[in-house]
This record gives structure tokens, C-alpha cells and sequence, in this order.
């Protein structure tokens, strides 16, 4: 059943988001990125807030 309803889908949104299917997963790697970028500016503030005592 589950694979039955997700391909069905799929193949929906494949026919009406084919066009825009370059955004969307531009957007994806940009959201995902989001926690390991927020993580890297976190740690190098926490250095530098060390390396200033």
C-alpha cells in the first residue's frame, strides 16, 4: 500500500512540478544546510569568546 501511494504521487507531482523541480531541489540543499551552517558559526564564536578571556 505504501509503495503504491508514493509512487502514485510521485508520479503526480512529477507531471506538475516538472518544470520547477530544478527550484525545489536547489531549496532542499539550501534548508538541510541550514543546521550545519548555523553549527559552524556556533562552534567559531565559541572559539573566538575563548580566545579573548
Amino acid at each position: 500500500m505504501w509503495i503504491g501511494s508514493f509512487c502514485t504521487v510521485g508520479y503526480i507531482f512529477g507531471e506538475v512540478l516538472s518544470d520547477y523541480m530544478g527550484y525545489i531541489v536547489i531549496g532542499l540543499v539550501v534548508i538541510t544546510s541550514i543546521p550545519i551552517i548555523r553549527t559552524l558559526i556556533k562552534n567559531n564564536k565559541a572559539k573566538k569568546a575563548e580566545q579573548g578571556k
